[in-house]
């Protein structure tokens, strides 16, 4: 975050589903591994819903060899990110 109050106990991330990177292969600390749940397709392009742990994760990406239950590594794209105080939704 970009700036973070003393006592904040949490804040929360949001990142587009355009600006989540698929990779071929895990870059250890910089990539999440997810498990693809489905896939929806927008015709020019997808989305494709993805498990991480409890969380849900949504890319937008035009590849079509990917399919519902493989794995899948991804990375954010931390220059577009945006990260918002969790208590009064303020953005930080």
């Amino acid at each position: 975050p970009s700036s973070v109050s003393p006592g904040q106990e949490s804040a929360t991330l949001v990142i587009r589903p355009e600006n989540l990177m698929i990779l071929k292969e895990t870059e250890q600390g910089k990539t999440w591994e997810t498990k693809i749940e489905r896939i929806e397709d927008l015709g020019d392009s997808r989305l494709i819903h993805l498990s991480l742990g409890e969380q849900t994760l949504i890319v937008r990406n035009e590849a079509r060899d990917l399919v519902a239950g493989m794995p899948l590594f991804v990375q954010p794209d931390w220059e577009r990110a945006h990260w918002f105080d969790s208590s009064d939704g303020k953005r930080l």
